[in-house]
């Protein structure tokens, strides 16, 4: 289904600030410290269209997983499961690997709780944390 996870580059970024700012229940606000930290990526399939992309935040200890969107026509395919690899591979190895979801967004949730491990509950921002990879 996919070929390749690059930089996010072009008209498809336009794409994404629009799915970021149409949808707070699924992002929240994304806030200009979070951009900050934020390396975008998509998700491109055979033939050069655009299935998902996400973001990979650097914090002091941390990798986060954000703004993941897999495109609704693409879903169960696997794009989801590689895009996690993919933020593993790029973990350093004394770093935590993290997703969040807004409590909200049952879909986001029901996935991210069969995939990886809960760890708490964000009351602040209103969201689950879940760890895909743990310090070594």
């Amino acid at each position: 289904m996919w070929t390749s996870i690059s930089p996010l580059q072009g008209e498809r970024k336009e794409i994404v600030k629009e799915y970021l700012t149409k949808h707070p229940e699924w992002y929240d606000s994304y806030d200009d410290l979070t951009v900050m930290h934020a390396h975008f990526y998509q998700v491109l399939g055979q033939a050069d269209e655009f299935i998902a992309f996400f973001a990979l935040c650097y914090w002091e200890c941390e990798v986060v997983l954000a703004c993941v969107y897999v495109f609704e026509q693409y879903r169960k395919h696997g794009v989801f499961n590689e895009i996690a690899k993919f933020a593993k591979r790029k973990t350093p190895p004394h770093h935590w690997c993290t997703i969040n979801a807004m409590r909200g967004n049952k879909l986001a949730n029901e996935i991210y709780n069969k995939k990886f491990k809960f760890h708490h509950v964000d009351e602040i921002e209103d969201c689950n944390w879940y760890v895909i990879k743990s310090a070594q």
